[in-house]
């Protein structure tokens, strides 16, 4: 929830990136667990506008579903 960086529960669906990372995409847009600092963090340049869902290309991008639009981010760090 909110004390680890979580905006709120509105949670549409979760994927694990290559390195193992727990990525989430819901109302809040799309947030990537750090487990250093064991709490949820926005990437920068990822959506903050309702996402529907998300999934792992083989090559490392991260394909993210908004309304009405499909797009690639390139995941760093």
């Amino acid at each position: 929830g909110p004390a680890r960086g979580l905006p709120s529960a509105d949670t549409e669906q979760m994927a694990l990136d290559g390195s193992g990372r727990l990525w989430i995409a819901g109302g809040y847009g799309v947030l990537r667990w750090d487990p250093a600092e064991r709490r949820f963090e926005r990437p920068e340049g990822s959506p903050r506008e309702p996402t529907q869902g998300l999934g792992f290309y083989p090559d490392g991008r991260l394909w993210i579903a908004q309304p009405g639009k499909l797009h690639a981010f390139a995941v760093s760090g």
